[in-house]
Order: C-alpha cells, then structure tokens, then sequence
C-alpha cells in the first residue's frame, strides 16, 4: 500500500531538501534568470537564490509550484529528497511515497499497546523489557529515514525505553494509524489494515509483543493454558477480537474492576487448535514468548488429564455430595473456568440438573444433583476426549 506523505503531514510546516544533483536537475528545467522565475512563481528572489544553492530548505507550497512549473512528476523525486517539519526540526530522509509493509503495521501497534507519542509531537516512546524487540525498532526507524542520533536507549529497573525524537514519525503514526498522543484510552485499529491479511497479521504480533502473556497452565486444571492480551481499552481489542476471527481464531473478551483505577479489560484465545493457529499465523517478534507459546503447544497433551476424566471426576463429586461449585473446585483441585466448563457440559449432555438457586447477600450460587434420569453408562464414552464431541 503505497501513500503520499505530503497528504499525511501538515503541509504549512513541511521544509524539503533535494540532494545536489535533484537540486541543480530542478532549477535547469527553468531556462530564466532568477528575477523571472521569481516573478512567476512569486517566491522572493532571495529565497529562490537560497533554495538552488541548497542553503536553505523548500518550503512544500514553494516546492509544488516549482515542480509544475519545471513540468517534472513527483515521483522523479522519490527517495531523494529529505524531510523536516518547521525550521527547528530534524531532517529525515523519507518520501515523497512512502510503502506501507507489514513491518509499519507491527510497530503501530505495538507503540499503540506499550508506547505513546506525546502531546506535542516531539517524541514517539516505545517501552518494553525485551532489548532484542527494541534493537528490532531501532534498526526499522532507522531504514525508513530516522537518523539513529535521534533515538535515545534508556534502561530502568530491567524495563528499556526507546525515545524517537522525530514529529515526522509522530505525526505518521498519528495520521496514518490514528494512535493518539498523550494518554491512550480508547482507541481503534485502522480499517484499512482488516483488507489485508499480512497486515492483520502484523497488527496482531504488535499488539500481543506489547501486552501480551502466555499462561503454560497445570497438569491440574488450576491455570488455564492460553494467550492473554489486556488494555484498558476495549475498542482496541475487539478490533483485535475481529483480526483473529480472520484467521479463523476463536477468542473471548472479559471485564475485570479494579479499585481507583479504569476497567481492564483481558482478550483470551484458548483450546490447542486457536493457540497452533496463533503461533503459525501471527508475526511474533518477542523472542521470549514465542518460545513460550511453543514450549505450550508441544506440551499441551503432556501430564495433563483429558477433558473427558475430568468430567468424569466433576460428575463424581456431585455424586458424593459436593453439590456446589465451590465444593467441587476445593475437592478436585480445579480452577474455577475448568469447573464452570464441566458442568455446563454435564447440564446441556443431561448427566446433572441444578437442583435450586440459593441468593444471598453476596450473590447467587447453584446446587447441582445428578440426573436419575440419565444411562450413567454413556458417560464411560467420553473418558479420555475432549469436550467438543457430542454425546
């Protein structure tokens, strides 16, 4: 996807500077003395003079009248010209189009997630405690035109912090991707990004590098196995929730309060078949998870209990009278979602039925009986498989 910077920048503040040769290729198409031109393009002559003898940079509208009049197409000056914005800023060699690869995509959000620009636009920050992810971002910014003198390293307390001081960046970044400067609250992936499937790709590494985690979990049910990412903002990660469902990954979103702060909100991609498709789809930078997420999958079956014993096990303490959830996690040494997973199971297969709903000041909490009703036998069928086979 290739854009015109130019429609991205604010033109009023752009300042370009041609090499030598693009320079003196320009001012030769003029065949006039400078007074001429000068009057044909109302540039001051003083200006003018500055500008052929590369003293000083071109203003963008001064630039544009003086490619029309020389009859040359903007993409004669591709990759020869650098960029900076107002006077006091820094050059950098970038534009007039600028490609948008999967690369740009993966480090929007990843900035999105575990960065911001500031309010003023001088700086972009990317912070995270993985250096090989950072030297990543240095080497990219630094291919695409940021001089490496205006990137600082700072570490603290094992967290490194990546400051970019370039408001052309910021500005991209904010334009073309819309990640806001100052705090981030709410904020959403571009549409764009969802049309393409190495950008949704991207988009989902960045964001996963940024505020993700892999749980490896327990033989014992007692820690799911799956990918978490969290934010405080839910657009982000239902636009997230929409990219997975394009590769065909099921998630689920959840709320969590907390005291004196904002709603965070946690994405969770769960079952071994969306977590295999996550780690053979995604664009994962962070070596550490990577790792981690496949150290997951290959000991996903490893010491670990199949679903259909442990519905057994739930359907046997309900049998020897542990009639509520709790009861049932405490005895079998479950977690509370693997319980809530099993009885819902055993509820819509007819193996148990809530016997009555207690309220109290607290909340609510069911007594679960076993169903006479049902043949026993059948629950044998599924010792040993998974829970989504169907009796």
């Amino acid at each position: 996807m290739k854009i015109n910077i130019f429609d991205f920048l604010p033109q009023k503040d752009i300042i370009l500077k041609l090499n030598d040769s693009t320079r003196q290729n320009l001012f030769s198409n003029f065949n006039m003395p400078l007074t001429a031109l000068s009057e044909k393009t109302k540039i001051h002559i003083k200006n003018l003079s500055r500008y052929r003898n590369g003293s000083r940079g071109i203003p963008l509208m001064s630039f544009l009248k003086l490619i029309s009049l020389a009859n040359l197409d903007i993409d004669y000056f591709q990759n020869k010209i650098s960029l900076k914005l107002t006077k006091e800023g820094t050059d950098v060699k970038i534009g007039p189009f600028l490609e948008i690869t999967p690369e740009w995509v993966y480090f929007s959000e990843l900035i999105r997630g575990d960065g911001h620009i500031t309010p003023n636009f001088w700086t972009v920050y990317i912070v995270n405690k993985e250096k090989k992810l950072i030297n990543i971002a240095i080497k990219f910014f630094h291919d695409v035109g940021v001089p490496k003198e205006r990137m600082t390293l700072f570490v603290n307390n094992g967290v490194y912090s990546l400051n970019i001081r370039s408001k052309i960046l910021a500005y991209l970044l904010y334009s073309i991707f819309r990640i806001p400067p100052g705090k981030k609250f709410e904020t959403n992936i571009q549409s764009f990004i969802y049309e393409n499937k190495s950008f949704v790709t991207a988009a989902i590494g960045g964001a996963f590098d940024a505020e993700g985690t892999v749980q490896i979990g327990s033989s014992n049910y007692t820690t799911p196995r799956r990918i978490v990412i969290a934010s405080i903002s839910k657009n982000w990660l239902l636009d997230l929730q929409r990219l997975l469902k394009i590769l065909s990954i099921e998630s689920c979103i959840k709320k969590e309060i907390r005291k004196s702060y904002k709603p965070i909100y946690r994405l969770y991609v769960t079952h071994q078949k969306n977590l295999k498709r996550f780690y053979d789809t995604v664009k994962i930078n962070h070596p550490k998870r990577k790792n981690k997420l496949n150290k997951l999958l290959k000991t996903f079956n490893q010491n670990r209990h199949p679903e259909g014993d442990l519905r057994i096990k739930v359907f046997e303490a309900i049998k020897d009278g542990k009639v509520k959830r709790s009861e049932i996690i405490n005895h079998l040494n479950i977690s509370n979602s693997s319980a809530g997973w099993q009885l819902k199971w055993l509820l819509e297969h007819g193996f148990i039925k809530i016997s009555k709903k207690i309220t109290t000041n607290n909340g609510s909490y069911y007594i679960y009986k076993i169903n006479n009703q049902t043949n026993f036998g059948l629950l044998e069928r599924y010792k040993g498989k998974g829970k989504g086979l169907k009796g």
